[in-house]
């Protein structure tokens, strides 16, 4: 009998288990991420690291880039490399014939406005340029607020919050422009995008090789490439 008790139990208690209600995935909240100039200079293609978040374009952040498309250095490259990136999105939006909504646009005529968005990809967001309007531009016009980049990126950012339905961040790496967001309570974040995914793809990529006494004594005799003995 007591055999037969201890069985049941065991069995109520397997059953119990099971039958436990399954955990539930905790989706996060869309957002609306607004780039600052500093952020495609850093990463030309920073727009594809945002998951299936919407991305912003400030119509003043193009004209900053403009000026930095001439020049080989880094940031110069960059600049041109991310307008080609942006150029290519737009037309292959135009080319697809897919228009499921209003808010997606296939226009490049229309893609300067807000309010139209195109998809970045399979699972991703998507992305679209905003130009604020006279009135939301009246702190620079009544001269409250120089007429600079910085104070038009922050009044688009001002004008998307009162239209968007989900949070507008703000993504910089400018300290200034940081503290200058706070007074218009504006949410920031610094741009986190660098750090490398596979971390095997380094260490596949690395040869450890042992060199003998000769070949060392013959790598020291001959200078590099640039005049300079190897340390």
């Amino acid at each position: 009998k007591w055999k037969n008790i201890m069985k049941k139990k065991k069995k109520s208690k397997d059953k119990s288990k099971k039958e436990s209600p399954p955990k539930l995935k905790v989706k996060e909240e869309k957002k609306l991420f607004v780039l600052d100039t500093n952020i495609p200079l850093q990463d030309p293609y920073c727009i594809y690291g945002f998951k299936d978040n919407d991305v912003c374009i400030p119509f003043t952040v193009l004209d900053e880039l403009d000026k930095f498309k001439k020049g080989s250095d880094s940031i110069n490259l960059n600049a041109r490399e991310f307008s080609r990136s942006l150029y290519d999105i737009i037309a292959s939006s135009k080319s697809s014939k897919k228009n499921s909504s209003n808010d997606e646009m296939t226009s490049v005529s229309s893609f300067p406005k807000h309010s139209k968005k195109v998809s970045l990809g399979k699972d991703m967001g998507r992305i679209f340029i905003a130009s604020p309007s006279e009135k939301d531009l009246e702190p620079i016009t009544s001269k409250s607020l120089a007429d600079i980049p910085d104070h038009r990126i922050l009044l688009t950012v001002c004008m998307l919050r009162k239209k968007s339905k989900i949070p507008v961040i703000l993504i910089t790496n400018d300290v200034i422009l940081r503290n200058k967001a706070t007074y218009f309570g504006i949410i920031c974040e610094p741009y986190r995008n660098e750090s490398v995914a596979d971390m095997k793809k380094i260490y596949n990529s690395v040869i450890i090789k042992k060199l003998s006494d000769k070949e060392w004594e013959s790598f020291y005799k001959k200078p590099g490439t640039d005049g300079l003995y190897p340390i």
